[in-house]
Parts: C-alpha cells; sequence; structure tokens
C-alpha cells in the first residue's frame, strides 16, 4: 500500500511544471502582501530583470585602503554564491571640480581606485549595481549638507553620463541617488521635495539612454518611515512614490528600488503602513499598480535584519533586534519566499557583507555585517552560501540572460532590446576581442535549447570539456560541432545538448561557448533545460521499495514474536 501511494505521488507530480533545481528546497514562508502567481519555470517571465540570481550584497570597497582586503572582500563574496554587488560610486569622489576627473591632491587619476573595484567584479564573476550620490562641493549649495542634491541638475546628468561611458559595456545597472525622501539623504533642514527627484532622475535618465541604451536605471530606493513633512520632514515611502508618479517618474526609470528590513518581525508578517518590515515593499507594490507600472520590477536596495547584542541599549536598536541565528534564517528565508511568490521581486542586496572598520562594536549598525572586519563569518554568510549557491545551476524550465546559470563575463556584454525574452542578451564578444572567455552555463538535465537573438557568427559548444552528448544533428568542421545563426533569423532556437543517459549521482553540467567570429551583433537571449526526471523516478521507487521492505521486516518480526508468545 505505502509503495503504490509513493507511485501515485510520483504520478501526480509527474502532472505539474518542473519547478528550477534551485528552487527545490524553497523557505517555508509564505509572503501574504502583495503576493502574485508564481512565476511558470516554462515561459518567459512577463517582468523584465526578475530571473536572476536573486542574492546581492552592499560592499565598500571605496573606503578600503589595502588592496589584499580588497581582493578578499571580493572573493568571499563570489564564494557565496551571489550574482551581484552593489556599490557606492560617489560623486565628490570621481568629479573634483566642474568637467576633470583627477585627484590633485594625490596626484592620480579619479577613476583609477573604482577601476580596480569593477575589475576585481569581473575577474570574480559578479555584476555590479552602481550607487551614485554624494554631490561633490562645488556642485551644491554653499554650506549645505554632501547629501543634498546639485544646484543644477545639468551638472549631476553630466556625471552620469561620464560614469556611463567611462564603464560601456562593464557596469549596466545603475542607481540614481539615495533615499530621497529622508532630509538626511536630500536638503538637510528642508522638506523632502519628490517633485524635484524627479527633475533630477529625469535629467539622468535622458543622458544614460543617450549615451548607452544598455544601461537600466534604478530609481532611488525610498527609506522605510511612517512619518510625514510635518514632523521633521521626512515622508513616508509610499506617499513620496504616489508623489513621484504624479510628477511623471514613470517614464525615467526602468528598475524601481525598496528597502526591506526585517527589524523585529520573521519575513512573513504581513504588511501594514504603521508597520515597518519586510514585506512593506508590497505597500509599494501596490502603489505601481495603482499608476499602471506593473511591469517593471522591484530591487531591493538593502535588506537584512540587525543582529544587536543586548550591550547595545534599547533606544539605540534602530532596526530592531534579532538573533545571530534568527539573522540567518530570514534572511535565506525572505529571499527564497519571494523569488517563489513575487513574480515582480529581482535581485536582493543584503545589508550588509562587510564594512572597513569605520562602524564600531558600540554601534547598533555594526551586527548586520556577514562577514567581520577580519574576515571572521557570521551564520548569516554560511546560511547565504547553501542557499545561493542553489542559483548558480538552473534547472528544468525556461532561463533569460540573466539567470544565474550564465556566468557572467565581460566578453559577453548585455544588450538591451525589447525585441528580447526578458529584454536583454549576452552579445558575443567585440570584434578585436583577443582569445575572449568562454560563456559558461550550468544546468542539471538531460536536454539543453539555445535561444539566440540575431547573428552569431559561429559558436563553439562543449559540455563538461568535451563533445559526449552534444546534439547528434549539429554540424561540424574541422573545430568541431557548431552553432551557426539561420540567415535573417531575430530569433532561433537551436538543440545543443540531447540524447545524453542519466547519470547517478546527479551531477551538474557545464556547457561553454567559443565565439569564432567575433564583432557578431547577436548573442544568446534565453534557453531551456530538459529536466532529467527518471533521476527522481529511480530515487523514489528506490526509496519507495526500500521502505516498503521494512515494514515488511517490522510487519514480520511481530508476527514471528506473537507466533512463539
Amino acid at each position: 500500500m505505502l509503495f503504490a501511494q509513493i507511485v501515485a505521488l510520483f504520478v501526480e507530480w509527474q502532472t505539474l511544471a518542473p519547478p528550477a533545481a534551485v528552487n527545490a528546497n524553497a523557505a517555508d514562508v509564505s509572503l501574504t502582501s502583495g503576493a502574485t502567481a508564481a512565476p511558470d519555470p516554462n515561459k518567459p517571465r512577463p517582468i523584465p530583470f526578475t530571473d536572476v540570481n536573486p542574492y546581492g550584497v552592499n560592499i565598500f570597497l571605496q573606503d578600503e585602503v589595502e588592496d589584499y582586503k580588497k581582493e578578499q572582500t571580493m572573493q568571499q563574496a563570489s564564494a557565496l554564491g551571489i550574482g551581484w554587488v552593489k556599490q557606492q560610486f560617489p560623486w565628490d569622489e570621481l568629479e573634483f571640480s566642474k568637467g576633470k576627473f583627477f585627484d590633485d591632491r594625490n596626484n592620480k587619476d579619479a577613476w583609477q581606485k573604482f577601476d580596480q573595484i569593477v575589475a576585481l567584479a569581473e575577474t570574480y564573476h559578479l555584476r555590479i549595481i552602481a550607487r551614485l550620490d554624494r554631490a561633490p562641493a562645488w556642485a551644491r549649495p554653499t554650506g549645505s549638507s554632501p547629501g543634498s542634491p546639485p544646484s543644477d541638475n545639468t551638472d549631476y546628468a553630466n556625471f552620469v553620463a561620464a560614469f556611463v561611458k567611462h564603464y560601456r559595456g562593464r557596469i549596466n545597472f545603475i542607481q540614481v541617488w539615495n533615499e530621497p525622501n529622508l532630509t538626511s539623504e536630500w536638503s538637510t533642514g528642508k522638506a523632502v521635495d519628490p517633485a524635484a527627484y524627479v527633475a533630477l532622475l529625469k535629467a539622468a535618465y535622458l543622458r544614460v539612454k543617450q549615451v548607452d541604451p544598455n544601461v537600466a536605471v534604478l530609481a532611488a530606493p525610498l527609506a522605510m518611515t511612517t512619518e510625514q513633512p510635518t514632523l521633521r520632514g521626512n515622508m513616508e515611502e509610499m506617499s513620496y512614490l504616489s508623489a513621484m508618479y504624479a510628477a511623471g517618474a514613470a517614464a525615467y526609470f526602468d528598475i524601481m528600488a525598496a528597502n526591506g528590513y526585517g527589524l523585529n518581525d520573521p519575513p512573513s508578517t504581513r504588511a501594514a503602513f504603521d508597520r515597518l518590515n519586510f514585506e512593506r515593499a508590497s505597500l509599494l507594490r501596490g502603489v505601481m499598480a495603482q499608476n499602471h507600472d506593473e511591469l517593471k520590477p522591484i530591487w531591493f536596495d538593502e535588506y537584512g535584519w540587525n543582529a544587536a547584542p543586548d550591550s547595545i541599549p534599547p533606544a539605540q536598536r534602530i532596526w530592531g533586534q534579532v538573533s545571530r541565528e534568527q539573522q540567518a534564517t530570514y534572511t535565506v528565508q525572505g529571499i527564497e519566499a519571494a523569488a517563489q511568490q513575487w513574480d515582480w521581486a529581482g535581485v536582493f542586496n543584503i545589508w550588509y557583507f562587510r564594512q572597513v572598520g569605520n562602524i564600531p562594536p558600540t554601534s547598533a549598525e555594526y551586527y548586520f555585517d556577514m562577514v567581520n572586519v577580519d574576515f571572521t563569518k557570521e551564520p548569516v554568510y554560511r546560511a547565504v552560501q547553501v542557499a545561493a549557491s542553489r542559483w548558480l545551476v538552473s534547472g528544468g524550465g525556461y532561463h533569460e540572460a540573466l539567470s544565474g546559470g550564465l556566468q557572467p563575463n565581460v566578453a559577453w556584454p548585455l544588450r538591451f532590446t525589447p525585441q528580447a525574452s526578458g529584454g536583454v542578451y549576452l552579445q558575443v564578444p567585440a570584434a578585436g576581442a583577443t582569445n575572449p572567455e568562454k560563456l559558461r552555463l550550468t544546468f542539471v538535465g538531460n536536454k539543453l535549447d539555445l535561444i539566440l537573438y540575431g547573428d552569431v557568427g559561429t559558436l563553439y559548444p562543449l559540455l563538461d570539456g568535451g563533445t559526449n552528448g552534444l546534439a547528434a544533428d549539429l554540424p561540424h568542421d574541422a573545430n568541431g560541432p557548431y552553432i551557426r545563426s539561420a540567415a535573417n533569423s531575430i530569433s532561433q532556437t537551436v538543440t545543443v545538448v540531447s540524447g545524453m543517459s542519466d547519470q547517478l549521482p546527479i551531477q551538474p553540467h557545464v556547457l561553454t561557448l567559443q565565439a569564432a567570429e567575433p564583432g557578431a551583433a547577436g548573442g544568446l537571449n534565453a534557453y531551456i533545460v530538459g529536466a532529467a526526471r527518471s533521476y527522481v523516478l529511480f530515487y523514489t521507487l528506490t526509496g519507495g521499495l526500500a521502505l516498503t521492505m521494512l515494514v515488511t521486516l517490522l510487519y514480520l518480526r511481530h508476527s514471528l514474536k506473537q507466533a512463539t508468545a
């Protein structure tokens, strides 16, 4: 009977869409606020920039002095299995006078320090989300605070344009300012001004798209607060976002950013306008829906729980208090559940990875850390490492160009177009590239289809370093099997892997693509993994048979005892 029930359950499972392997152990948490239909793993996402490895972290390498610590920070971040790092590029550390990107005091190029950070991210295959704020003294009103907006939005727009041009093809996601609904991040002593922020956002957005349309603009994350301007000048974030839309903001950002602190609540606690917690982001989503802007995602600029000890006075625990173990559990639960239930959620940048020693242990903010100043790993590091690493392997279903199974590779830059699935594809290496790094795709399954966009030239695939398992009908030349776009094709699906024999235990496979003709305009848009369900059948039937035999043996043993009593 037990064995028959197991088989029946397996048949029922076969009728369901196969979940991606990375989501097989999603947390048992229900996000009751803002819940939407779970993303269909077999179809393209309706909302761009959501088929991503959701794990990212905030880093502060602009403040790190020693090179080996920069390297170790990036290495440990990469070892987590994350896909993203959010890094601030302060305007006042780059443009020392109008149009001048040179540090006279230290007699060096102002870009030098930041070029090193970008190169490290590329070395460790991490995508950067760049935060651009902090106007230099020459660009803001005399006597104003560093967080104040510029006197002339054109100055900021020109800085952003210079940044985008300098890192063309290397940084594709920029955040315009930070928390403008707080006076401390906008104009100290004055009430915040949503319309003024929208004017800044518009100026930056238009210049970004003029310089490089392959850069996505994130609207500034709004701080979580219940305050209204009549108190201290700050503004509750839903009211602020509504005012932004009223000022025309919808046309001037690609991704909405939010903060998602849990404070004292677990991630499943419902959102409420008078309560600060993780699910509060769903209220921002509601404002987006009211303004018919549902086809944009929300990425989380800052996300996490604070593990301040009891030695921190209660009045200073402004981010709440949980244990180190709860911090680890909640961080993973929130991301995994949101990835399953919020089809509008994208990247979650955990606050924070490691600080450089400028936050003392007497401050509650010290206890957000995943890695301590001396690189000691906290429990949240290890919990995230287990969860995030699964996203680096794509399971059965449809996956887009930003998904975790595709390793970021500077030689294969992102290109944005509405014609591509998810609005983005990975372009084959540019003309003149010398021995460009192969594109690497990791998956679990026995079939793999690539969806190509435009002309990809000639691509040579290898599976696990060889040709075994590649589709038998791929054309061959002297260099081996190859892929070539059909003439005048915008989108083409090519089966690259098929007919592989099942492997037990299950092992991930790595497909690499080498571009033989750099300079083609097309690239890889998406891919479809065929799940090897026979693996599951094998383990289910074997486990069921073993359990049935055990029950039978126990029954026979019990019967024998009764017979001899």
